[in-house]
């Protein structure tokens, strides 16, 4: 799924940009609700975040590594 992103922060860590999205970006993106993902930032698990302010943002590299962490393979071998 492609999801333009217009809210994005750029970031330099180690030489490279990292590029942020919106807790609205990210709920879209995974198809959890935001009440999820705020509960999660609550108890501290979940994706990880950056919080400037009351600016909540996720790291593209983190959803996609959430994501990745959690693929069910169908495999049977």
């Amino acid at each position: 799924m492609y999801l333009r992103c217009y809210a994005v922060l750029p970031i330099f860590a180690g030489g490279y940009t990292m590029q942020h999205l919106t807790e609205k970006e990210v709920s879209k993106l995974t198809k959890l609700s935001l009440s999820t993902l705020r509960n999660d930032r609550c108890q501290r698990r979940g994706i990880p975040y950056v919080k400037v302010g009351r600016a909540v943002r996720y790291a593209i590299e983190d959803v996609n590594l959430f994501m990745l962490a959690h693929r069910i393979s169908t495999d049977r071998r």
